[in-house]
């Protein structure tokens, strides 16, 4: 019998560290003018230092280069993260090229869907199928337009309970406020090898030239919120589901795939169940080069699989 998990204090006291990270990120266009302000503010004064007297009359040109570089990289942003916040989930479905699933697929995924949606208490979100061989899945949209995408690798090695576990992680982040954070973030970072749309996104370009230096706070913010919220939502599916062990099986399954690659965008890899570098990581564990990036790098999105396997089996005994 497992001691019962105070969900809604875990959740509180996530929303609230979310809310920093995301007012963080939100201010990286600040940070970027900060850095753009100094070199030419810098710049500047290095003229005027060849004429003796003009730094003492003109000392004001630093503080107002900086502030003026910091609220034009803003005003720059927020017109360009508001377009994109409006259409980030049409642009992350176009992207991977997400479709509407068959026959054969929306019977395996429907069932599992209505079963943790009755369990949670909210209405059914809809569904797509992305064509790729590395199993994962990722939920987009906002509460109320949600949509729940698994790709073919997943539906192919899971069966219906360890399905439904990882269904019950997707629904987990909705009902636990994730979804509204992800999107933001999304949409704060998104740029066109983020998505990887096929028709282009000059407005993303745009904006990753204007926040460049911003983007290691960025990853940095949403890799510690993902990392937290994705053991939350593994504990809430387990409340979830009607076995809690199916969720292991389902890491598990996912930890011994064969697969060595994903296709999947990795500059939204925070959104995903499992993070879309996974395999690679896997298969290349015996390269001692590799892993010493791998320890080295601040910003993966997800606790490792074994970290996450191990944690359900200390809260499931």
């Amino acid at each position: 019998m497992r001691p019962p998990v105070d969900f809604e204090r875990r959740i509180r006291r996530s929303r609230r560290r979310s809310l920093r990270l995301a007012l963080l990120v939100a201010l990286g266009p600040a940070f970027s003018g900060l850095f753009a302000g100094l070199v030419i503010a810098g710049w500047v004064l290095f003229g005027l230092a060849q004429e003796p007297g003009l730094v003492s009359t003109y000392w004001w040109v630093f503080p107002a280069v900086v502030v003026g570089m910091m609220v034009f990289l803003m005003l720059l942003d927020l017109p360009v993260t508001i377009w994109i916040l409006g259409h980030a989930r049409a642009l992350i479905l176009d992207g991977m090229r997400a479709r509407d699933p068959n026959s054969l697929e929306e019977t395996m995924l429907a069932d599992a869907v209505s079963e943790v949606c009755i369990a949670a208490h909210i209405g059914e979100p809809s569904l797509a199928v992305i064509d790729e061989r590395s199993p994962n899945a990722l939920v987009v949209g906002t509460p109320r337009n949600a949509v729940i995408v698994v790709t073919t690798g997943l539906l192919e090695i899971l069966d219906r309970a360890a399905l439904e576990a990882v269904v019950g992680h997707l629904v987990a982040r909705i009902i636990g406020g994730d979804l509204r954070y992800f999107m933001f973030l999304a949409a704060t970072t998104m740029n066109v090898d983020d998505c990887a749309t096929p028709r282009g996104f000059a407005a993303g370009g745009v904006f990753d030239a204007a926040a460049a230096p911003a983007k290691g706070v960025a990853r940095w913010a949403i890799s510690s919120l993902s990392r937290e919220r994705a053991l939350l939502a593994d504990d809430q599916a387990v409340d979830l589901v009607r076995d809690p062990w199916s969720l292991v099986t389902a890491l598990q399954k996912i930890e011994h795939d064969t697969c060595e690659h994903s296709g999947l965008p990795r500059g939204l890899a925070f959104m995903f169940f499992v993070d879309p570098a996974y395999p690679e990581t896997v298969h290349n564990a015996g390269n001692l080069f590799y892993r010493t990036l791998e320890a080295r790098r601040p910003t993966q999105s997800h606790p490792a699989v074994g970290e996450r396997i191990a944690h359900l089996r200390a809260l499931l005994t």
